[in-house]
C-alpha cells in the first residue's frame, strides 16, 4: 500500500519560475547571478521522463500523485536524481523526498544547496532607488515592480531586462496548473 504523500511546504513552482524576492529562501537573491552548467543526462534513464512537471510540483498541501510516487519506487536513476535534489532543488518532489525531507538530509550529510541562476543573461540586479526595493530584473517580481512604478522594461543599454518573459512563462506555468487540478 502506498502511503499519500502531500507537499506542506514551497510555492509548488519549479524554480526557474520562481522569484527569490517571492520566496522565503535560505540562500536569497543573489548580487551577481551567474549560470551554472547542470548536468541532466541521467533524466533520460529517470522512470518519470514521461510525466510532466504538475506531477512533481504540486501546490502547498496538495497530494503528490500516485503516477509520480510510483515512477520514482520504480526508477532505475533514483541516486543520481537523489544527488541532484541534494545539490540544487529546494521546491518539488525529488526521489521519494519532500523539500522538508531534502533539507534534513542535506543537514545530517553537511550538504549545502547550492545557489542556480536560470533567468536571462541579461538579468542583473539595480542599485536601491527612492522608489523602494530594487527591481530584480528577470524575475515576474520584477515584472510586478515595473508596472508599479511605470518604469520601462529595459535596461540601460536598451536591451530587454527579461521581466516580461519570466512573467510570461510563470503565469503559462500558473494556467497549465490550474487546468490540471481542475481536471482532477
Amino acid at each position: 500500500m502506498v502511503e499519500d504523500i502531500f507537499l506542506l511546504e514551497g510555492l509548488g513552482l519549479p524554480r526557474e519560475l520562481q522569484s527569490a524576492s517571492d520566496l522565503d529562501s535560505s540562500r536569497g537573491p543573489s548580487l551577481e547571478p551567474e549560470p551554472v552548467i547542470i548536468d541532466y543526462s541521467w533524466q533520460k534513464h529517470a522512470a518519470c521522463r514521461s510525466l510532466t512537471n504538475e506531477y512533481y510540483y504540486v501546490g502547498r498541501g496538495q497530494k503528490v500523485p500516485k503516477e509520480a510516487v510510483d515512477a520514482c519506487n520504480s526508477c532505475v536513476v533514483s541516486e543520481e536524481c537523489m544527488n541532484h535534489a541534494l545539490k540544487y532543488e529546494e521546491y518539488g518532489y525529488w526521489a521519494n523526498t519532500k523539500p522538508s525531507d531534502r533539507v534534513r538530509i542535506r543537514k545530517e550529510r553537511g550538504i549545502v544547496l547550492e545557489p542556480v541562476y536560470n533567468g536571462p543573461v541579461t538579468a542583473q540586479k539595480t542599485e536601491p532607488t527612492s522608489s523602494g526595493y530594487p527591481i530584480e530584473h528577470g524575475t515576474s517580481k520584477g515584472y510586478q515592480l515595473h508596472n508599479k512604478r511605470k518604469a520601462p522594461f529595459l535596461l540601460e543599454d536598451g536591451t530587454s531586462c527579461g521581466c516580461k518573459e519570466a512573467n510570461a512563462k510563470k503565469t503559462k506555468m500558473l494556467r497549465e496548473l490550474k487546468k490540471v487540478s481542475v481536471s482532477k
